[in-house]
């Protein structure tokens, strides 16, 4: 049936992969992370920021479960996309264009690192964003 939708069942993290993975994929993946807790979550950022230099098995696992958390209620919340749910395109709108104007040269994570760093500038300009939490974002 076209444009049904359907919620996973479970969601599987396998950590001792993530622990393979060199400090660039990490941070890749961690800009997903921080866009829930710039949007969502001052707590899953601060833990983020306070403990990445500490990455384990422990830190995986929590922020991982609040992200999944975190996308859940948004998606619960907004499941036919009617306006709320755009909260998850944080950094994406210009990420993609990054992507696209680099020829996909660079990740989708970088990508949306730096959209999120022009988004939270767009923001402070526009005084919807204080200065100290796009610094610490960035």
């Amino acid at each position: 049936m076209f444009g049904s939708f359907y919620q996973p069942i479970e969601v599987i993290a396998d950590i001792e992969t993530l622990m393979t993975l060199s400090e660039k994929e990490i941070r890749n993946g961690l800009a997903e992370i921080i866009k829930y807790g710039m949007t969502q979550d001052a707590e899953l950022f601060q833990d983020v920021e306070q403990n990445f230099s500490d990455i384990n098995e422990e830190f995986y696992l929590r922020i991982i479960e609040r992200s999944c958390m975190i996308k859940a209620r948004v998606v619960e919340q907004d499941e036919k996309e009617n306006g709320f749910r755009e909260i998850l395109n944080y950094g994406h709108t210009i990420g993609h264009a990054i992507e696209s104007a680099e020829n996909y040269m660079i990740s989708h994570g970088e990508a949306v690192g730096m959209g999120m760093v022009y988004a939270a500038r767009i923001a402070t300009k526009r005084r919807l964003l204080d200065k100290e939490s796009c610094d610490r974002q960035n």
